[in-house]
Protein backbone atom coordinates (compact mmCIF):
# COMPACT_ATOMS: atom_id res chain seq x y z
CA UNK A 1 0.00 0.00 0.00
CA UNK A 2 1.32 3.43 -0.92
CA UNK A 3 2.27 5.64 2.01
CA UNK A 4 0.62 9.09 2.30
CA UNK A 5 3.00 11.76 1.02
CA UNK A 6 2.61 13.78 4.21
CA UNK A 7 3.69 10.79 6.30
CA UNK A 8 6.70 10.15 4.06
CA UNK A 9 7.62 13.82 4.21
CA UNK A 10 7.42 13.84 8.02
CA UNK A 11 9.74 10.83 8.17
CA UNK A 12 12.10 12.51 5.72
CA UNK A 13 12.14 15.72 7.73
CA UNK A 14 12.89 13.78 10.89
CA UNK A 15 15.83 12.06 9.23
CA UNK A 16 17.16 15.29 7.73
CA UNK A 17 17.05 16.94 11.14
CA UNK A 18 18.78 14.14 13.05
CA UNK A 19 20.83 12.31 10.37
CA UNK A 20 19.92 9.23 12.39
CA UNK A 21 20.71 5.88 10.77
CA UNK A 22 17.67 4.38 12.50
CA UNK A 23 15.35 7.03 11.05
CA UNK A 24 16.97 6.57 7.64
CA UNK A 25 16.22 2.82 7.70
CA UNK A 26 12.60 3.48 8.68
CA UNK A 27 12.25 6.01 5.87
CA UNK A 28 13.80 3.72 3.25
CA UNK A 29 11.65 0.76 4.33
CA UNK A 30 8.56 2.90 3.77
CA UNK A 31 9.78 4.10 0.40
CA UNK A 32 11.21 0.83 -0.92
CA UNK A 33 7.96 -0.59 -2.45
CA UNK A 34 7.35 2.63 -4.37
CA UNK A 35 10.97 2.89 -5.51
CA UNK A 36 10.93 -0.72 -6.72
CA UNK A 37 7.70 -0.06 -8.61
CA UNK A 38 9.27 2.96 -10.28
CA UNK A 39 12.38 0.99 -11.23
CA UNK A 40 10.26 -1.89 -12.57
CA UNK A 41 8.85 0.40 -15.26
CA UNK A 42 12.33 0.41 -16.84
CA UNK A 43 14.28 -2.57 -15.47
CA UNK A 44 12.72 -6.05 -15.82
CA UNK A 45 15.41 -8.11 -14.12
CA UNK A 46 14.65 -8.60 -10.37
CA UNK A 47 18.31 -8.80 -9.33
CA UNK A 48 19.16 -5.65 -11.27
CA UNK A 49 16.21 -3.86 -9.68
CA UNK A 50 17.49 -4.70 -6.21
CA UNK A 51 20.99 -3.51 -7.12
CA UNK A 52 19.58 -0.22 -8.34
CA UNK A 53 17.56 0.19 -5.13
CA UNK A 54 20.74 -0.24 -3.09
CA UNK A 55 22.52 2.37 -5.22
CA UNK A 56 19.59 4.79 -4.86
CA UNK A 57 19.48 4.46 -1.08
CA UNK A 58 23.25 4.93 -0.85
CA UNK A 59 23.01 8.10 -2.93
CA UNK A 60 20.18 9.43 -0.79
CA UNK A 61 22.31 8.91 2.34
CA UNK A 62 25.36 10.56 0.76
CA UNK A 63 23.53 13.47 -0.88
CA UNK A 64 20.75 14.25 1.58
CA UNK A 65 22.08 17.79 2.03
CA UNK A 66 21.29 18.43 -1.63
CA UNK A 67 17.59 17.82 -1.10
CA UNK A 68 15.50 20.99 -1.20
CA UNK A 69 12.10 20.55 0.51
CA UNK A 70 10.84 23.72 -1.17
CA UNK A 71 11.50 22.34 -4.66
CA UNK A 72 9.89 18.89 -4.46
CA UNK A 73 8.42 16.33 -2.10
CA UNK A 74 10.98 13.85 -0.75
CA UNK A 75 9.27 10.97 -2.56
CA UNK A 76 9.48 12.87 -5.86
CA UNK A 77 13.16 13.53 -5.26
CA UNK A 78 14.02 9.89 -4.56
CA UNK A 79 11.92 8.66 -7.52
CA UNK A 80 13.89 11.02 -9.76
CA UNK A 81 17.14 9.53 -8.46
CA UNK A 82 15.78 6.02 -9.10
CA UNK A 83 14.77 6.93 -12.65
CA UNK A 84 18.22 8.38 -13.42
CA UNK A 85 19.97 5.33 -11.99
CA UNK A 86 17.84 3.07 -14.20
CA UNK A 87 18.91 5.00 -17.28
CA UNK A 88 22.56 4.81 -16.24
CA UNK A 89 22.27 1.05 -15.66
CA UNK A 90 20.66 0.54 -19.08
CA UNK A 91 23.35 2.62 -20.74
CA UNK A 92 26.06 0.57 -19.06
CA UNK A 93 24.38 -2.70 -20.10
CA UNK A 94 24.16 -1.59 -23.72
CA UNK A 95 27.81 -0.53 -23.73
CA UNK A 96 28.92 -3.79 -22.14
CA UNK A 97 26.99 -5.85 -24.72
CA UNK A 98 28.46 -3.76 -27.52
CA UNK A 99 32.01 -4.31 -26.28
CA UNK A 100 31.36 -8.01 -25.69
CA UNK A 101 30.24 -8.29 -29.31
CA UNK A 102 33.41 -6.56 -30.46
CA UNK A 103 35.55 -8.70 -28.17
CA UNK A 104 34.08 -11.92 -29.55
CA UNK A 105 34.41 -10.86 -33.19
CA UNK A 106 37.91 -9.47 -33.13
CA UNK A 107 38.12 -5.77 -32.33
CA UNK A 108 39.85 -6.57 -29.04
CA UNK A 109 41.95 -9.66 -29.59
CA UNK A 110 42.62 -11.32 -26.23
CA UNK A 111 45.04 -13.85 -27.70
CA UNK A 112 47.34 -11.02 -28.81
CA UNK A 113 47.40 -9.43 -25.36
CA UNK A 114 49.77 -10.36 -22.53
CA UNK A 115 48.09 -10.03 -19.14
CA UNK A 116 50.37 -9.01 -16.26
CA UNK A 117 50.80 -11.90 -13.86
CA UNK A 118 50.40 -9.63 -10.85
CA UNK A 119 46.93 -8.44 -11.86
CA UNK A 120 44.80 -8.49 -8.72
CA UNK A 121 41.67 -10.48 -9.49
CA UNK A 122 40.24 -9.38 -6.15
CA UNK A 123 40.60 -5.71 -6.95
CA UNK A 124 37.49 -3.97 -5.67
CA UNK A 125 37.59 -1.16 -8.24
CA UNK A 126 34.32 -1.36 -10.26
CA UNK A 127 35.09 -3.13 -13.54
CA UNK A 128 32.49 -1.09 -15.41
CA UNK A 129 35.00 1.79 -15.34
CA UNK A 130 37.21 -0.19 -17.71
CA UNK A 131 34.31 -0.93 -20.04
CA UNK A 132 33.12 2.67 -19.93
CA UNK A 133 36.51 4.15 -20.73
CA UNK A 134 37.32 1.63 -23.47
CA UNK A 135 33.93 2.21 -25.07
CA UNK A 136 34.63 5.95 -25.22
CA UNK A 137 38.14 5.34 -26.56
CA UNK A 138 36.67 3.08 -29.25
CA UNK A 139 34.23 5.79 -30.33
CA UNK A 140 37.06 8.34 -30.34
CA UNK A 141 39.17 6.02 -32.53
CA UNK A 142 36.30 5.56 -35.00
CA UNK A 143 35.64 9.30 -35.15
CA UNK A 144 39.35 9.87 -35.68
CA UNK A 145 39.38 7.94 -38.95
CA UNK A 146 39.54 9.93 -42.18
CA UNK A 147 36.26 11.05 -43.74
CA UNK A 148 37.40 10.53 -47.32
CA UNK A 149 38.87 7.81 -49.47
CA UNK A 150 38.88 4.11 -48.55
CA UNK A 151 39.22 4.91 -44.85
CA UNK A 152 36.19 7.16 -45.05
CA UNK A 153 34.11 4.31 -46.50
CA UNK A 154 35.33 1.98 -43.73
CA UNK A 155 34.51 4.66 -41.14
CA UNK A 156 30.96 5.02 -42.45
CA UNK A 157 30.38 1.26 -42.35
CA UNK A 158 31.86 0.97 -38.86
CA UNK A 159 29.71 3.77 -37.45
CA UNK A 160 26.58 2.15 -38.87
CA UNK A 161 27.54 -1.24 -37.40
CA UNK A 162 29.06 -0.32 -34.02
CA UNK A 163 27.38 2.97 -33.11
CA UNK A 164 24.01 2.68 -34.85
CA UNK A 165 23.80 -1.14 -34.31
CA UNK A 166 22.55 -1.74 -37.86
CA UNK A 167 22.68 -5.22 -39.47
CA UNK A 168 24.90 -5.86 -42.47
CA UNK A 169 21.94 -6.00 -44.84
CA UNK A 170 20.81 -2.51 -43.83
CA UNK A 171 24.36 -1.16 -44.03
CA UNK A 172 24.71 -2.58 -47.55
CA UNK A 173 21.43 -1.02 -48.66
CA UNK A 174 22.27 2.40 -47.20
CA UNK A 175 25.76 2.40 -48.73
CA UNK A 176 24.58 0.90 -52.04
CA UNK A 177 27.10 -1.95 -51.86
CA UNK A 178 26.75 -5.77 -51.76
CA UNK A 179 26.18 -7.26 -48.30
CA UNK A 180 29.46 -9.19 -48.44
CA UNK A 181 31.23 -5.93 -49.17
CA UNK A 182 29.57 -4.32 -46.14
CA UNK A 183 30.79 -7.20 -43.95
CA UNK A 184 34.28 -6.77 -45.36
CA UNK A 185 34.29 -3.03 -44.64
CA UNK A 186 33.21 -3.64 -41.04
CA UNK A 187 35.78 -6.43 -40.58
CA UNK A 188 38.58 -4.21 -41.86
CA UNK A 189 37.32 -1.38 -39.68
CA UNK A 190 37.31 -3.57 -36.55
CA UNK A 191 40.83 -4.72 -37.28
CA UNK A 192 41.95 -1.12 -37.78
CA UNK A 193 40.34 0.02 -34.51
CA UNK A 194 41.83 -2.97 -32.66
CA UNK A 195 45.31 -1.98 -33.81
CA UNK A 196 44.73 1.63 -32.79
CA UNK A 197 43.53 0.62 -29.31
CA UNK A 198 46.32 -1.90 -28.74
CA UNK A 199 48.90 0.70 -29.83
CA UNK A 200 47.50 3.73 -28.02
CA UNK A 201 45.81 2.15 -24.99
CA UNK A 202 47.71 -1.10 -24.22
CA UNK A 203 47.09 -1.05 -20.45
CA UNK A 204 43.38 -0.33 -20.89
CA UNK A 205 43.00 -3.16 -23.41
CA UNK A 206 44.78 -5.51 -21.02
CA UNK A 207 42.38 -4.62 -18.20
CA UNK A 208 39.41 -5.11 -20.50
CA UNK A 209 40.62 -8.55 -21.61
CA UNK A 210 41.08 -9.58 -17.98
CA UNK A 211 37.68 -8.12 -17.07
CA UNK A 212 36.03 -10.42 -19.63
CA UNK A 213 37.49 -13.49 -17.94
CA UNK A 214 35.58 -12.77 -14.74
CA UNK A 215 32.19 -12.04 -16.29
Amino acid sequence: MAQPKSQIQDLANAFIETKSEKRFKILMNRLKPGVLKKIATIETDPESRQEIVNIVFAKVWQNIDQYNPGAAAFSTWIYRIAYNECLLAKRHTNRTKSLDRMFEEGTVNESAISIDSDFDEFDTKPKYDVVEVLYNKTIDAINGLKDSGKEGIIKTALIKWHVDKKPYKTIAEEMSIPENSAKNKVFRGKDLIRKILVTNEPELVQLFAEDQKYR
